[in-house]
Order: structure tokens, then sequence, then C-alpha cells
């Protein structure tokens, strides 16, 4: 990358420049006459001094040149406003999209880092580089060139007007300039360094910060608050010092700036009106020169900015280039080289003298020479994880060896492009990561190499993505839509769709991802626009499973929805819903403040009902919660405040009792009303919501269907004729809620559906609607086994020639490791496996053991 920001900045946008330098040599001429007109008012038309008789042929007399004059000076200023729009407007496109360019180059350079540079720098120090730190360059950027062009042209066309109207006074106006000029710089460079040191500071802050976060759990179970307490006090402390030190020195330049300023107009009332007064210099002049140098003080300060600005600017752009310049990144060559065909690896893989150096020169691999056939199914074995991981990286080409080679099929894999090695050899191992997106997306993760235009379903109108395209390509951005289908089903080794989907349900069950899938589609929101066939099958399913679940041994573990019965398993908030909300207004958290349900609560009587058991559930919460701590994890299983809130459920009860509950603001109302939502009988079991309020809750519920309607867009209501889309496929099957206590109801529930299901064979759709299970940052919200399991999945899809896993499964116990195992040699059946080991027992299902002990090969056997 070039050091210089200008350097980057001309190489891009030279043109550009070119352009906004024309633009200001169109206005400079513009802006002099703009000056010159106020003193042909004041001199000529009021004055009476040397008004024309004739303009263009025409005659004129005072009143109209006058006139004219001021016309002049209006339209002079309206095309002088619209040029500035234009180049503002021009430089902020600019320098936003030059400021898109640098970041997508940054990220561009990230995918370059080799392994180890992600050992020594976290993600909390590369995040903010390149979007807070990199975000004023943007404005720079547009601004490098074209801004001191214009202001300095500014200047100098009032300067020049300056001089016009007399020496003395041009004298003046320049006089404190070469005093700012030398002082200025002087204090800005010690500026500069304090804000190299907030920056680095900053980087530090982040790193800590983005620790804590991962580490939140050992915080908490080591009590180690008050220290973490204290190391980012002390960071946020040395942070502050740095930036007073700043504000200092920063304001101190501006006060300096403004005093300067302030002490020209002092030399032009004193020195002009003395020449006025001995009738060396016109009125006119004298009040021309104060309107230009009062614009003059204008660019002279942005001029002043402007270079502070660039100082600081170039320490921000050294810093970041000097994070993402680094010496062993990978060659852009194999990078960015995309084969035109691909072929297949069919031989072996031979390491010759292979060797790997960590950062402190420690050898972990020592010559390796061996062979490993890519029809055979490969374990390695050792002493020592880092060993057999690295040796593991290494083949993978995740890594670069310190000497030797990797030979695939008697070629050098150091010289493959990544579309080569990323397309035909799968890795999955522990630093293997589980995308923030759906199951779906994690699986088929690795055949997303590029486009499948064939099957592309276009999610913009055409000018829209004309739009787009036109900025990517101006901004050097890729131009591909990530909306447009990448998968390459073909790429998976199957022949149609239909075939693709058969491949998936295979994996599923030889990774026992499918049991997974279908938990998760049950409890799961289905999306009907992916699975349109779900809702016919569900509806099916429910009829077979009603009879079962009206079986006496059954009747207990549900508690259907029935529009004429009151729900106890369903908070009153469902209950009066009794449906599924659509719009904000009648999410179940938002009914204290919905003013039709309002108005149907005190026309059944049920208004001061509910504010007396919300007053009554916040006496309870205070009473039961009162000595915990905010943090304690019996707020969030219990409690129907939340830790924040309780001081103002507090206030109320100080405030009012159960007499004088109008008192409270409506807001107050509100906040209790919103407690008595949350009961659920069957759950809760305090007896505020009794036999006697019930069916009072019924009538609001009738009330609040007839008043919307069967169909409407504020909520869908259930009906046992309808699947309704917006609960759980499970809901939807039983069309009720599984009874709150009862011993082993979710598990007798779950293994009705699953029969039903499997008889019904609609189990496919099930487990495809649970793959859109979205996995959380990290795979968050999956467990570790289900994150393992995925990883080595996403592999089996892409059907490379070489399959590495290293010890991914580690978290499953041995009966599962073993089936999963046997189902991926069985899966694998003629192609190759390279499998690390940390279980000794499963080395018979290989037909080769590799073991390496202290960084060599130690044993080879058949």
């Amino acid at each position: 990358m070039e050091k210089s920001i200008y350097r980057y900045i001309l190489e891009h946008t030279r043109r550009d420049q070119i352009f906004l330098i024309l633009l200001t040599a169109i206005s400079m001429p513009l802006i002099y006459y703009g000056l010159e007109i106020p003193k042909l008012i004041i001199n000529n038309a009021l004055g009476g001094e040397g008004v024309p008789s004739q303009v263009f042929g025409v005659e004129i007399d005072r009143l109209q040149f006058l006139l004219l004059l001021c016309f002049g000076y209006l339209l002079l200023a309206f095309i002088n406003g619209g040029l500035k729009y234009i180049m503002n407007v021009y430089r902020g496109s600019l320098g936003e999209r030059m400021l898109r360019r640098f970041r997508y180059t940054l990220y561009n350079r990230i995918l370059r880092f080799p392994l180890a540079r992600f050992k020594r720098v976290s993600s909390g120090e590369i995040i903010p580089m390149i979007t807070a730190e990199t975000e004023p360059l943007g404005g720079f950027i547009g601004d490098s060139i074209a801004l001191p062009v214009f202001q300095g042209g500014l200047l100098m066309t009032y300067l020049f007007f300056i001089f016009n109207q007399g020496m003395w006074l041009g004298i003046v106006a320049i006089a404190l300039f070469p005093p700012q000029m030398i002082i200025i710089p002087k204090l800005q460079r010690k500026v500069n360094e304090l804000a190299r040191q907030r920056v680095q500071n900053v980087r530090k802050l982040a790193d800590h910060v983005g620790e804590s976060v991962s580490g939140v759990s050992d915080i908490h179970s080591h009590y180690t608050r008050r220290y973490e307490q204290a190391t980012i006090s002390h960071r946020l402390g040395t942070i502050y010092d740095i930036r007073f030190d700043i504000y200092k020195r920063k304001f101190f330049i501006k006060f300096l700036n403004n005093f300067l300023a302030v002490l020209t107009p002092f030399f032009f009332y004193s020195i002009g009106g003395y020449l006025v007064l001995q009738g060396e210099l016109s009125l006119g002049a004298l009040v021309a020169v104060l309107a230009a140098y009062k614009d003059l003080a204008s660019p002279w300060k942005e001029l002043l900015k402007f270079y502070q600005i660039t100082q600081d600017i170039k320490v921000k752009y050294a810093q970041i280039i000097e994070q993402f310049d680094l010496p062993d990144m990978f060659d852009p060559e194999i990078v960015e080289t995309i084969p035109e065909n691909l072929q297949p690896f069919e031989k072996s893989i031979i390491t010759r003298n292979l060797s790997y150096k960590d950062e402190d020169d420690k050898k972990i691999i020592d010559r390796i020479n061996t062979e490993l056939p890519l029809d055979r199914h490969i374990a390695i074995t050792g002493t020592s994880s880092t060993d057999t991981q690295t040796f593991a990286h290494l083949l993978a080409r995740l890594i670069n060896p310190a000497s030797g080679q990797i030979l695939v099929d008697n070629r050098d894999s150091a010289g493959f492009p990544e579309a080569i090695v990323g397309q035909q050899i799968a890795y999955s191992g522990s630093d293997s990561h589980v995308f923030n997106c759906s199951l779906t997306d994690n699986l088929l993760y690795g055949l997303k190499h590029q486009r499948v235009p064939e099957w592309d379903t276009p999610n913009l109108d055409v000018s829209e993505h004309k739009k787009r395209e036109k900025e990517s390509l101006a901004s050097a951005n890729s131009v591909d839509d990530p909306h447009a289908n990448w998968i390459d089903y073909r790429a998976s080794g199957a022949s149609d769709p239909e075939s693709f989907k058969n491949l998936i349900n295979r994996i599923l069950e030889a990774m026992e991802i499918d049991d997974e899938a279908f938990e998760l589609g049950l409890t799961e929101i289905a999306d009907l626009k992916r699975h349109p066939k779900l809702a016919d099958q569900v509806l099916q399913i429910r009829k077979e499973i009603s009879s079962k679940l009206a079986k006496p041994e059954n009747a207990e573990l549900v508690e259907f929805f029935d529009i004429e019965k009151y729900n106890t398993n369903l908070s009153v908030a469902e209950n009066v819903v009794f449906g599924a909300p659509i719009s904000a207004d009648y999410q179940f958290d938002c009914l204290s403040g919905n003013e039709l349900i309002n108005g149907l609560l005190k026309e059944h009587g049920l208004d001061h009902i509910f504010l007396e058991t919300g007053y009554q559930l916040t006496e309870i919460m205070l009473e039961l919660f009162a000595d915990l701590d905010e943090d304690d994890e019996l707020f969030e299983q219990f409690s129907f405040i939340r830790a924040e809130d309780f001081p103002e459920y507090e206030r109320i009860q100080k405030a009012v009792d159960m007499h004088s509950l109008d008192k409270l603001s409506n807001e107050d109302r509100q906040m209790l009303v919103a407690l008595t939502y949350k009961l659920t009988p069957a759950r809760h079991r305090l007896g505020l919501i009794n036999d006697a309020i019930q069916p009072l809750i019924l009538n609001v519920r009738k009330a609040l269907r007839d008043a919307l309607g069967d169909k409407n867009d504020e909520i869908t209501f259930f009906n046992i004729e309808q699947y309704n889309p917006a609960i759980s496929i499970q809901d939807n099957v039983i069309f009720g809620r599984i009874a709150y206590g009862k011993p082993k109801a979710q598990k007798s529930i779950r293994e009705l559906i699953e029969a039903a299901v499997d008889q019904s064979q609609y189990r496919t759709e099930i487990i495809w609607s649970g793959l859109d299970f979205i996995a959380g940052a990290g795979g968050a919200r999956l467990s570790l086994i289900q994150r393992q399991k995925i990883m080595v999945a996403r592999c089996l899809f892409k059907n490379p020639d070489v399959l590495i896993v290293n010890n991914t499964l580690s978290a499953l116990n041995p009966a599962s490791q073993t089936r999963i195992l046997e189902n991926i040699i069985d899966f694998r059946k003629g192609k190759n496996l390279i499998w690390t080991l940390d279980n000794p027992d499963l080395e018979d299902h290989f037909d080769t053991v590799l073991a390496i002990k202290s960084g060599k090969l130690a044993t080879s056997g058949e």
C-alpha cells in the first residue's frame, strides 16, 4: 500500500481532483466581482460618482443603475452558491467513495494475513481500525486537494481585491500571516504526537473490552470484577489524560488564531480610518476592504484548520498502513487467481523435509517426509496436539512451511491459487468458525465460491442493481450481488437440485444433525415463503395427533387453544390477544399502552382490577428480590420486574397504596398493568388471576376479535382450521400449550409428534425449516457439539479431493464419535480422509496411522 496518503489519493482520484480544480478556477472571478459590486453600489450608485448613462446601449437612470447592480450581486451570489453546492456534494461523494475503497482494501488485506497474525492482534484492535479510525479519512480525501485550492483561491482573490484598494491595507491584511505560519505548526506537532498516543491507547482499550466480553463467564466465576474494573479505569484514565492535554493545546491554538484575527481589524479601523480622514481612501473602498477581510478570515481559518487536520490524518493513515502492510502476507496472485479448469487431485500428497517454526523460532514440525495416498483414510496421532494441529494446518495450506515442500500429484502446492486449495481441500478444526447466519448457510458455506448465474433470483430492480454496480466499480469494490445464488450444488457432486436435496439429507443423517434440526424446526416459527408445503402438512399432522392427545393418559399434557376457555398455561396478555401479534401495537410488552385494549378493559370492569393486581405483584417482587444483586440469575428466571426497573417500582409503592391508585400518572398505571399481563396462572400460582377474573378476560378477548375482525393486519387469531404462521410448528401441531409442571410432558409430546410426523412422512420439511435457525455470533445459540458437527458437515458438502478433520469432534462422547466417524468413513469410501486423533481406540478405523513425536514422524503403520 502507498505509504503517503497524498500519493494514494492522487493514484485513484487524479481526474476528479482536476475537475474540482477547474470548478474552483471558474468560481474565483465571480467571487472577485461579488466583492467589487458592493463598492460600486456605495461609491457610484449611492455616491453619484460615474453613473453610466447607458448599459449595453440601453439608457438608464441612477435608480435603475442601483437596481441593476443589486440584481447583479444577487445573481453572482446565486451562481457562486450553486458552484459551492456542486463542489461540496462532489467532494463528499468522492470522499465516501474513496473511504469505501480504502476499507475494502483493508478487508482484503485481512484475508491475506497469515494465521499467526491473529494470535498477536485481536479482532478488538482490527475492527476499530477499519471502522472508526478510517472514518475521518473519508472527509479528508474529498477535501485533500480541492479544499486548499478553493480556500487558497479565495484567499488570493480577497487579498488581490484588498491590495487593489490600497497597498498599506494589503500589507496590514497579511502582516500577521507569517507569525501564524511559524507558531501554529510547532504547536500542532505536539498535538499530533498526543493524537497518535490516543489512537494506540484506544486500540488497547478495545482489545481489553473484547477480552472481557469473551471471558465474561470467567470474570463472574472467579469474581475478578474489581480487578477488571480497575484495569479498565486505568486505561480510561490514560486516555483522559491524553485527551485533556490535547484539549489544552488545541484550544490554545484556537485562542491564538482568534486573537490574531481580531488584531487585524484593529489596524484596518485605525490606519484605514486615518487614510479616509486624509482623503487618501474612499469610504466605499474601506467598507469593501472590511467586508473582504471579513470574508478573508474564513479561508485563512479553513487553511489553518486544514493544516491541522492534514497532520492528524497523516498520523492516522500511517498507523493504519503500518498494521495492514505486513511482509509475510499471502501473495495476492495466489489469492486472486481463478483457474479456468480445476484438475482433480488423484494420486497422493507428499511432504519433503517439511518443517515449521513458530513466532519464537521454535521448531514445531521437523523435516517430515511422508506420502499420503488420496484414496486412503489416514489418522494422525501425536504426543502433542500442537504438533498434529500444525501438521494439519500445513497440509490444508493455512500456514506456510519454514522449509521443505508439500507436493500434490507431484505439483508444489505452494504455487496453487487459493481457488484450487479452497475448492479441492476441505479443513475442519477447533479454529473453524460458525457464522451468524442460518444453519443452511453454515452447512453450505463451502459451496459459495462464486455466483451461480443460472440459478439467480433477482432481489433488486434493474435500475437499482445498475446503480449499485456502477458505484461498486467506481470504488474498486466487488460488483457481485451477495443476495444472488452462490450455492454451487454441482461442486458437491449432485447432478440436479433433487439429488442435492437427497445429499443434504444423507449428510444430516451421517452427522446426526437431522434430529437436532427437527427439534429446532418444531420450536421455531417457520418461514412459509421458503417452505410453502409446510402449512398443509402441519394441519394434516394436527388432525392425526389430536385423537392421541384426547386419550386419558395424554389428556393433561396439553391445554388446547379454545376461544371459549381461559388458558391457564398462557399469560394474561396471550389470553387477551389469543393469537400471534403482527403489528408492534399488539406485542405482548406493549399492551398496557394500547388504546383499544385499554378501552375494552374499562368497558368490562378490568382496568382497576389489572391495576390492583399489578400493585400486588409489585409488593411481592420487591419483597422477594430486594436483597439480590442486579446480575443475579434469579431476576431473569423468576422476577416480573427487571433489576434496572426496581427503583421505579419502589417509587410507585412508596407514593401510593391500594386505596389511592387513582392518583398515579398514566405512565405509572401502565407500568403496573404491564406486570399483570405477564402473569401465567399455571406457572406462577399466586392466585391473582382467579375464577372471577378469568371470564372477564374472555369477554375482552371476544370483544377484541369482534373489533378487529378475523382477518386483520394486527393479530393472527388462533383458528383450529388454519395454520398460524406467527407461532411455532409445535404449537401449531398440538394447537395448544404444553401444560406447565407436568412430569415429562415435553418429552411425551415430542414423542407423540415424532410418531405422527414419521407416519405422515413430513419429517423432512420440518427438518428443513429447522435449518433456517440462526446460529448466532460465533454459533453462540448452538451447543459446542452442534457447532462441531456443523463444521465437519460443511466439509462433506464440498465433496473435496482432500478432507482434513483436525480433532473437530472432541466434544462428543466416545460412542457418538465412533458412530459419526464410521458414517464419515463410509461416506468417503474411495476418497481421501485425514483425521487427527486424540483417541487411540479409533485408530483401527483407518487404513494408515502416522504418529508425530516432538515434531518428527515417529511411525507409519498400515
